[in-house]
C-alpha cells in the first residue's frame, strides 16, 4: 500500500530545501509550518535535516504525488481582489462576487490607480 501522507511529506521537504537554496525564505517558512503542524516534522531540528535524505532516495524519483500543488508566491503588486471588486461594481463593470478575477478587470484597477 502506498503511503501518501509519507509521499507528501517527501514533497514538501523537497519543496522547503529548494525554497531554502533559492533564498525564499518566507515561502520556506511557511512550508516548515505545514510540516510542523501536519507531518510532526520540526526542519529546524539536526535531526531532521539528516532523516529525510535516506527517505527521499527511496522516493520515485521526479515525481511529486499526484495531488500536490505548486507554491507560487503572490506577485507583490496584484490589488487585494476586494478592493478590485469594489472598484469594478462602482465602475459598472460585470465582475464575479467570487473567484478568479479577470485580467482585463485587474489591469482596468491598476491603471485607474497608478500613481
Amino acid at each position: 500500500m502506498r503511503d501518501i501522507k509519507g509521499d507528501y511529506r517527501r514533497a514538501y521537504l523537497e519543496r522547503y530545501r529548494a525554497c531554502l537554496g533559492a533564498g525564499r525564505v518566507e515561502d520556506a517558512k511557511r512550508i516548515a509550518g505545514i510540516l510542523r503542524d501536519h507531518y510532526e516534522c520540526d526542519v529546524t531540528s539536526e535531526e531532521a535535516e539528516a532523516a529525510p535524505t535516506a527517505e527521499l532516495e527511496t522516493a520515485v524519483p521526479d515525481r511529486a504525488p499526484e495531488d500536490a500543488t505548486e507554491l507560487k508566491p503572490e506577485p507583490a503588486d496584484k490589488p487585494a481582489p476586494k478592493a478590485v471588486r469594489e472598484w469594478a461594481t462602482e465602475q459598472g463593470l460585470d465582475v464575479p462576487a467570487r473567484g478568479r478575477l479577470p485580467e482585463d478587470v485587474v489591469e482596468a484597477y491598476q491603471r485607474a490607480h497608478e500613481g
